[in-house]
This record gives structure tokens, C-alpha cells and sequence, in this order.
């Protein structure tokens, strides 16, 4: 027995057999017998040359119709039938690059024309950075682009535009006409939501991101490129990359360098410690372990006194709300050096290191042709990321060869891509159809933990809750057993210690990293204590100090029926250590608890978890208690998800994530200074406002002369 599914439908079994739409990128058009297939035919067309994008794609019945990206100067190589799209399965889509001659820019209707002026044929504008309204009958773009008239007479030197960000409505209802009202005063402009939702949604596409900021570029038409993304952590930094070629081949195929060695300590990994060596003067001296042995080196040698050591200073970005360029940070003897500097000191070595990899690689790739994307988490506060765009540049990534990534996302795009290519290596996505469920990111990293929920439907990514978290990384862990330590032989000593004997107490930092990792839950339970070897630097050091052991130190100590001193090692209780772990791991349990309450997170039955400290089993095996029903994800490369995601989003994946925020907030002050002139009277200031790609930002020209004005943003 058959009988029919209509045109854009398929039929799926359901105790009886039913007709569904057809998934959102396949298309059904023609009347299909049931017993011929129960899939819709035909796989929608990408739109993934040189030069296109998806114009298009909301018809099950239909292909989906593709255009050429004029912002990054695409042309269609051949009419279409449409001036503004074409359909791939009937006609020729391919794009050219259409070179307009100087002071001219390639309008949306793919003509050269000067700007400000209307284009010479509507088609709907592509928004900066892919922002759109999005409604029931229409799929127009959605881009701020506001006219000011400044009186010569009145306002000589600048004109101050108030921002209010007008998040962009998505939903079911359709949008209002009048969505944003526009109040004019004599020296500024507010920017209010009119009407809409008072949960607004802002929409971003990440078709091709980043790509926009590079299209006045002609070196970045080239067919190859390379995307480096940086993770700059609070204990671990590290890099990734890959070239286009890859990425069209196996967008997985993503190298970093696998083996940072410590020197002494025995500890390999993928990232290096978050740690600079800088003379006083400024000047980068080594990053990472290579910083903290020469440290150590110019220490034994008394060869120290014009240097600064700084060791995890990312997470002053987090507990500082007055980031500013001149703002200072104090290193490991409290000597201070501007944060600005410090950051984009280790930026710039992480920078050098990958491009010598990346030449080792691609010997013949152009310095132009590498495109940049910086990781940051999305707790941070405005400021704090626009401070690390900051130290980028400083560290000599040009601005628009240079993406942010917020973290929670790159975790998303990165699984989103696993499932598609690599299931069978993580055996809990093999079961389990992560492209169209709800799930929680968890970042456990070293500084922070950050834990947002993700709905995937189709490829589409929507963020339903703020992302939220704190400073309960891994680093407590050290901090509570720099106390424990503390406690047994004085605050005052060990602080002499860590100035005196640093390279051993870098020592005992990567022992206890290699702790952190490789304990086991269930080797605590058939043991009642837990050998930790301390350096024997420690020993002679407070007995030269004390005239006694760590042995009588311990007898002296809270500890005295807790803990023993063996020959260079400290046999620790397993309730030290377990309150040690438990401490934080509670701390993350409990917030994702008050995230799953949260209406938005019903039904989420799956956990993707990232970060260093989701390698260590102690965390595994308490989480795995705490949600017996949940399906937790960790990969083997937990640490390096965030880079490697990053990478695909630099390279531009098929994407679009949603956000919600709860109506209009103040953003930043934008001071436009107006060109200097002799001409009297009103002068036109057109000011350009782009939303999206993580990032808030502002232009403004002079219509008449079509010179740039100098914009500076304040941020709230």
C-alpha cells in the first residue's frame, strides 16, 4: 500500500503514518510516493562559493536562492533572471570580484556609487555583521544608518551621539513599522525601543563572519587563507589554526601544537601556563614555561632586578570594573606595569608562535592572508572584552583581520561540527541528535565557569538564557592548597619562599596540576590518605629559616592527626583533599542547578562540558552523581574546544544564534569629532551603527566630503 506525501512534505510513522515538513535544508517539490522514500529528495544548495551567501531558504518546497556579497565587492559573473538573487538549480550563481574606482563602494544593487548616496536598485541590504529583522513576510536586513545635521555655528569641535542599542525583534508576530523612535536634542541623539517585545531578541547570522570587516580588503578575496584563534586563559593559553583549504576539505582538521614542555616537573600539555617575563622597560622577554624557567634562572643567578614576572593576571579583567589604558597590575613582587601592555606582551608571543607554525605549514601563505579571533568569556563585562580587542591590536593584529569570539559560542559551533563529522569519537553524541536539542555549555576552566543554555534546531543556534558563572575555577583549588600549605608552615615563610626558591614553587604548582588531573575518586575510597611530593628546596628552606622540619611543623599545625611528612612527601587525609575538590565542584553544581530551574532550560537532558578542569575525574565522578539522568559530554580535548571552535567560527559556519535580553540598556557614549573646515552653516554627519559578531560599533563620515570622522566610544 502507498499513497502520497505533498509537495514539501515527508511522511514519518508515528503509531500511524503522517506527513511532516521536510527538514530545513532539504526541499520536496513535486507530489512523492510513500513507498519511494521517506525523505525529501533534494539537499538545498549551500550558497557556499566564492563570494555567496544565502539570500533566501524558507520554502520546503523550493531550493534556496543565493546572492553575491556586495559589501565584500561580489558580483554576479552572469545576470540572473532577478537582479538581486538567483537559484542555483536553474541558473549560474558564481561571484566575481567587481573593482569600483577610488572613493566609489559596490552598492547593494551591484553598482559602484559614492556613499550615502541611495543605491540605484533596491535590493535588500545585507547588515553589517549579518544583523536582520526577521518577520512572518519579510527577511529584509536590518542596518542603522542615521543622518545628523551639526551646525558650524554651535557645535565647533564635535557633535555627541547618546547610544541606546535597539535590540532587533525576532519571533512569530510581525514586527512593527514603527519599531524605534528617534528623540533629537541640540547635542545628542537617544536611541529608544518603541514597540516590539519587551524580551527582545537580537539576531545574529554567522554567515561568513568576520568577513565583513575584512571587505575593502582585496587581499582577503584570495582563495587561501589561515584562521588562527588564541585562547588566552587564566592558568593555560594556547592557540589553533587551520587554512581554507583544510576547512573546505575536513573542517575538523584543526592543528595546535600538541607539546608545551615544562622542563622540570614532568608536565606536557597542549597549552602553556599563562605567565610573562618582561623587562622593566617593556620589552618581552618569553612566555609561558619558557617564562617562568628563565624567571627561575635569572633568580639563581641574582640577574632579576630588572624584570617583571607576571602569572595569571587574566582574572583581573573579571574583578576590576575600572579597565582603562592606563590601568596597572602588579606582578609577582608587586612591581606594576600597565595591564594594556602586560596582555598584549603575551598576546604578541602567542601571536609569534603560531606564525612560525603556521610558516612551518604554509610555507607560502601571505602575512596579509592570516585572520585573527581572540576568545573571550561571555560573563565579562563590555569593557573587559573591548580590552582585550585592545591588547590585540597593541600586539599588532590589524583591526580588521581581528574577530572576538565569545566562548559559550565557540563550544556550540565546535560540537555542532563533531556531530557532524566526528560522532564516532565521542561514543555519548553518537546516540544522541545534538542538532536539534536543548543542551547546557559548561565551561569549567581555570579563572572562571561559565554555564549557559543552547537550543540547536536545524543548524540554528539560539542562546535562551544569559550565560552565567563566576570565579570558581580550578585556580581555588590551588589557592585552598596554598593555604593548606600555609597553615603548616606560616604565611609569612611561604611568601618568602615563593619570592626566594620560585622555580620550586613552580614545581609545586605543576605537581598539583598533574594532581588536579589524574586523581581518582575511586582510588580515594580504597585509600585513606594521598601522597603529595613537595619540593625538598621547601624542607631546607624552613629549617635554615625555622631550625626545624616540616615534620615538627606539621605536629604544630590543624593538621598534626591529618597529615605526615615522609621523605620529601607530604601523605595528605583524603577529607583534605575531597573538601579541597568539593569546595568548588558544589559551587558548580549549584549554579547549574538555578540554571535548569530557569523555565528556558526545560527539558535539557544533555551537558556539554569543557575546560581544563573538566579533564580532572574527581570532577567527572561528582557531576555524574549530582545528574544521574543527564547525558554529560566531555572530550578528550576538553581544554582546547574553546581554540578549535573558534577556528570554525573565524572560518565562517553556517549559523545563526538568537539571544535574548530583557529590553534596551545604554551601551556607550559615541563622541563624533567633525572634520575641520572653512565652510558656515549645517554640515551632514552620517553615523553608522553595527550590531553583532560579539562586537558593538560605530562610524560616522561627512556626506558632502565623504571624509571619515573620528568616533570614540565610552562604555557603561
Amino acid at each position: 500500500m502507498a499513497d502520497y506525501s505533498a509537495p514539501g512534505e515527508k511522511y514519518v510513522l508515528t503509531g500511524s503514518r503522517r506527513n511532516v515538513e521536510c527538514n530545513r535544508n532539504r526541499y520536496q517539490p513535486y507530489s512523492l510516493w510513500s513507498n519511494e522514500s521517506n525523505q525529501c529528495q533534494f539537499i538545498k544548495s549551500p550558497c557556499s562559493d566564492e563570494g555567496q551567501i544565502i539570500y533566501r531558504s524558507d520554502s520546503t518546497t523550493d531550493d534556496a536562492s543565493c546572492r553575491c556579497d556586495y559589501r565584500r565587492g561580489f558580483d554576479f559573473v552572469i545576470q540572473p533572471k532577478h537582479k538581486c538573487y538567483c537559484k542555483p538549480f536553474k541558473e549560474d550563481c558564481s561571484c566575481y570580484i567587481h573593482n569600483c574606482d577610488n572613493g566609489l563602494y559596490l552598492d547593494s544593487g551591484y553598482n559602484c556609487t559614492h556613499i550615502g548616496t541611495p543605491a540605484s536598485y533596491f535590493c535588500s541590504q545585507i547588515a553589517h555583521n549579518g544583523l536582520q529583522l526577521v518577520n512572518q513576510n519579510s527577511t529584509d536586513n536590518y542596518h542603522a544608518l542615521d543622518v545628523y545635521y551639526a551646525d558650524s555655528h554651535s557645535i565647533p569641535s564635535a557633535i555627541v551621539v547618546m547610544v541606546m542599542v535597539v535590540l532587533v525583534i525576532v519571533g512569530t508576530e510581525k514586527v512593527k513599522d514603527d519599531l524605534v523612535s528617534k528623540q533629537t536634542y541640540n547635542n545628542y541623539t537617544k536611541f529608544t525601543q518603541a514597540k516590539g517585545k519587551d524580551n527582545a531578541k537580537l539576531n545574529r547570522n554567522y554567515l561568513n563572519p568576520g568577513e565583513d570587516y575584512m571587505r575593502l580588503n582585496s587581499s582577503d578575496c584570495d582563495t587561501e587563507k589561515v584562521v588562527v584563534a588564541i585562547d588566552l586563559g587564566t592558568t593555560f593559553s594556547g592557540y589553533a589554526f587551520s587554512s581554507k583549504t583544510s576547512f573546505n576539505e575536513d573542517p575538523l582538521e584543526i592543528e595546535f601544537k600538541k607539546y608545551w614542555e615544562s622542563g622540570s616537573g614532568g608536565l606536557i600539555s597542549f597549552k602553556t601556563p599563562t605567565s610573562v617575563l618582561l623587562r622593566s622597560d617593556g620589552e618581552c622577554l618569553s612566555l609561558g614555561y619558557d617564562a617562568e624557567n628563565e624567571y627561575s634562572d635569572r633568580l639563581l643567578d641574582s640577574d632579576d632586578s630588572d624584570c617583571l614576572f607576571f602569572h595569571r593576571f587574566k582574572m583581573n579583567l573579571y574583578n576590576v570594573e575600572d579597565i582603562t589604558d592606563k590601568w596597572k597590575i602588579g606582578d609577582i613582587n608587586k612591581e606594576s606595569m600597565t595591564a594594556l601592555h602586560v596582555f598584549s606582551s603575551a598576546l604578541a608571543k602567542l601571536k609569534e608562535y603560531a606564525e612560525i607554525h603556521i610558516k612551518k605549514r604554509h610555507p607560502k601563505i601571505a602575512q596579509d592572508a592570516i585572520h585573527w579571533v581572540i576568545t573571550v568569556p561571555a560573563i565579562w563585562r563590555d569593557k573587559a572584552k573591548d580590552f582585550m580587542r585592545k591588547s590585540a591590536e597593541k600586539a599588532g593584529i590589524k583591526r580588521h583581520k581581528l574577530l572576538m569570539a565569545l566562548e559559550p559560542e565557540s563550544v556550540s559551533i565546535y560540537f555542532q561540527y563533531m556531530y557532524k563529522y566526528r560522532k564516532q569519537k565521542i561514543p555519548e553524541l553518537s546516540d544522541y541528535d545534538i542538532l536539534n536539542c536543548k543542551y547546557l555549555v559548561i565551561d569549567v576552566g581555570g579563572g572562571t565557569v561559565e554555564i549557559t543554555t543552547h537550543q540547536a534546531i536545524n543548524g540554528i543556534l539560539t542562546e535562551l538564557c544569559k550565560p552565567s558563572g563566576s570565579n570558581w575555577g580550578s585556580t581555588m583549588i590551588d589557592q585552598k592548597f596554598i593555604k593548606f600549605i600555609e597553615n603548616i608552615v606560616g604565611e609569612d615563610f611561604f611568601e618568602s619562599f615563593i619570592k626566594q626558591h620560585t622555580t620550586s614553587y613552580f614545581d609545586l604548582l605543576r605537581k598539583l596540576e598533574y594532581l588536579k588531573r589524574e586523581i581518582y575518586s575511586d582510588s580515594l575510597k580504597a585509600k585513606t590518605h594521598i601522597n603529595f611530593k613537595y619540593p625538598q628546596t621547601l624542607e631546607t628552606f624552613y629549617k635554615t629559616k625555622s631550625g626545624k622540619n616540616i615534620a615538627e611543623a606539621i605536629t604544630n599545625s590543624p593538621y598534626s592527626h591529618l597529615v605526615f611528612a615522609k621523605t620529601e612527601r607530604l601523605q595528605i587525609s583524603k577529607t583534605i583533599i575531597q573538601e579541597m575538590f568539593e569546595h568548588v565542584i558544589e559551587k558548580v553544581i549549584t549554579n547549574i542547578n538555578s540554571v535548569l530551574i530557569d523555565p528556558q532550560s526545560n527539558g535539557v537532558n544533555t551537558f556539554l562540558v569543557v575546560g581544563g578542569f573538566a579533564l580532572s575525574p574527581i570532577f567527572k565522578t561528582e557531576m555524574s552523581k549530582a545528574f544521574p539522568n543527564v547525558n554529560i559530554i566531555i572530550p578528550d580535548d576538553a581544554d582546547m574546544v574553546v581554540a578549535k571552535g573558534a577556528v570554525l567560527f573565524g572560518h565562517g559556519p553556517n549559523f545563526i544564534v538568537l539571544y535574548d535580553d530583557d529590553g534596551c540598556k545604554l551601551l556607550c557614549e559615541a563622541s563624533v569629532k567633525l572634520p575641520t573646515t572653512s565652510t558656515r552653516g549645517k554640515r551632514c554627519i552620517a553615523v553608522d551603527f553595527e550590531f553583532g559578531n560579539t562586537e558593538f560599533k560605530v562610524t560616522a563620515f561627512e556626506k558632502e566630503t565623504n571624509k571619515l570622522c573620528e568616533v570614540t566610544c565610552a562604555l557603561r
